[in-house]
């Protein structure tokens, strides 16, 4: 599998989209997108957000044939994973649905996104609706990914390893309070529209 990486990280974008569909198809690569992302956004920091598009974009799709496969197969694929964590995920996809999709793609492994993916496909969750939080969250991980790469450069990897939780919950609060400022925003128009 490594030498796999090796070959696809010689193809530049092309390669990246190839080894994010793999990876997110149950095809596990060493090292992961992120790692090769960092290695093309620190070699040519013009091009992060072409590769942040493209690895998102292999990657979204990739979860979509896993959905599609667990469409097929129903409740037996996800007979290897814990009872109690399929619960756990079942619950979350019912009430939240899109988001739980986007924060399974915006967080670093070990999150067990394909749990979510595989679950999404056998509740059948609207195929649009998966795409789109996929490739949100993947786009917003990749674009922490590169600018850490950028900025960093070999520490970057240290980086995230040690505190890719830490960044990624600050991520998660700010996306959050931007939200509610939006969501306020928009009360508040809504209300002086009905006004008298």
């Amino acid at each position: 599998m490594t030498g796999l990486r090796e070959f696809l990280l010689s193809f530049g974008a092309p390669g990246l989209f190839a080894m994010a569909l793999l990876d997110s198809a149950l095809i596990p690569l060493p090292g992961g997108v992120d790692l090769v992302l960092m290695l093309l956004s620190a070699m040519h920091p013009a091009r992060l957000p072409f590769y942040m598009l493209t690895a998102s974009v292999g990657s979204a799709v990739g979860c979509l044939m896993l959905h599609f496969l667990a469409g097929r197969g129903g409740d037996l694929v996800l007979t290897r994973f814990d009872s109690r964590k399929r619960q756990q995920v079942h619950d979350a996809l019912s009430r939240y649905e899109w988001w739980a999709i986007f924060l399974a793609a915006l967080l670093p492994p070990p999150f067990p996104t394909k749990l979510f993916i595989l679950t999404a496909g056998v509740l059948h969750m609207d195929r649009v609706k998966l795409f789109s939080s996929v490739w949100l969250g993947r786009m917003v991980r990749y674009l922490l990914v590169g600018f850490l790469a950028i900025r960093y450069g070999e520490r970057a990897g240290i980086l995230l390893r040690h505190y890719s939780w830490r960044i990624l919950l600050a991520l998660l609060l700010l996306l959050a309070a931007v939200s509610m400022w939006v969501w306020v925003r928009h009360r508040r128009r809504t209300a002086s529209t009905n006004l008298p």
